[in-house]
């Protein structure tokens, strides 16, 4: 006897993707956004326009740009120039700290230069010498480890004797 056999069905270890999907969580934000949508079509006939459905994803496509484009950064390991990024900005905001509250100058001097070339220093060796020599990604890290702390070294060095005496017009801060 012939017949259509039904396929057998999943097992623990072979579950289908959509169901993946709803129980790891992802599913309760979708369930939550057709349920959403469902209502407002209801509640609202102008919801489903043409004009709301091209502002929506409009919207929605900036989101989405900007979340693949974190998702590419992350995958090809590039994050660490964000890393330098925050940490030249942060030595800049601790120098103009230091400097303005203690009534010097607002000038970089060399050491201050010094201190903020350490930093980039060290983003680009742990981005730049792993990508011209994959096999050297331990020696970028170490090296880039060491500019790092070098960079805020020296702003130690250089601030420790200015923010822990008096301002320079005597003033209290």
């Amino acid at each position: 006897m012939t017949g259509i056999s039904l396929p057998k069905p999943a097992s623990k270890d072979n579950t289908s993707a959509l169901w993946r999907f709803i129980s790891t969580g992802g599913g309760g934000l979708l369930i939550i956004v057709l349920l959403f949508t469902a209502i407002m079509a209801i509640v609202s006939k102008q919801f489903l326009s043409t004009f709301n459905i091209f502002i929506v994803l409009r919207e929605v496509s900036t989101a989405v740009l900007i979340g693949f484009s974190q998702m590419i950064v992350l995958a090809i390991g590039q994050m660490n120039l964000s890393v330098g990024a925050i940490g030249g900005l942060t030595m800049g905001m601790m120098t103009r700290t230091a400097r303005g509250h203690t009534a010097r100058p607002l000038r970089a001097d060399a050491f201050d230069t010094a201190c903020y070339l350490a930093i980039q220093a060290a983003a680009l060796v742990r981005v730049g010498l792993p990508l011209a020599a994959p096999q050297a990604t331990v020696a970028a890290v170490t090296l880039s480890a060491l500019f790092w702390s070098a960079g805020f070294a020296l702003f130690t060095l250089r601030y420790w004797p200015v923010l822990t005496r008096e301002r320079l017009d005597g003033r209290p801060g």
